[in-house]
């Protein structure tokens, strides 16, 4: 595959292209991070036609639910302005071929903000 320097999910030490740890994602100079809330939730299951209840329930994620779902929740960390849909997913994209693994290290960073973001989602106990 070819190596794209301009795309890692940066952690305390980046060691190769596509890493996640810290939830930061550095794009082309630009920081992100995933966040949702109820607005995002409706937008992605509108944009994919089930709940999002039925897709964390599947165990994993298409490639089309992932790249959507990342789209909707990519925001700049900076200015906290969400990324237009079409950019993001198209980023989301070129993230997926950027190095073997990169599905499950999306899939992760997806999980781990809507653990923290959309605590509704998830029972205590």
């Amino acid at each position: 595959m070819p190596e794209n320097k301009d795309v890692i999910l940066e952690q305390e030490s980046a060691e190769s292209p596509l890493e996640y740890k810290s939830g930061i994602l550095a794009y082309k100079g630009t920081r992100y991070k995933l966040k949702y809330g109820l607005k995002r939730i409706e937008m992605i299951e509108n944009t994919l036609g089930k709940s999002m209840v039925s897709i964390m329930q599947s165990g994993s994620m298409t490639i089309t639910e992932l790249t959507v779902t990342f789209a909707y929740g990519l925001i700049r960390e900076d200015a906290y302005n969400f990324e237009p849909t079409k950019k993001a997913k198209e980023m989301a994209e070129e993230l997926l071929e950027a190095e073997s693994g990169a599905y499950l290290k999306m899939s992760d960073m997806v999980a781990d903000a809507l653990e923290k973001d959309c605590p509704f989602f998830f029972p205590k106990g």
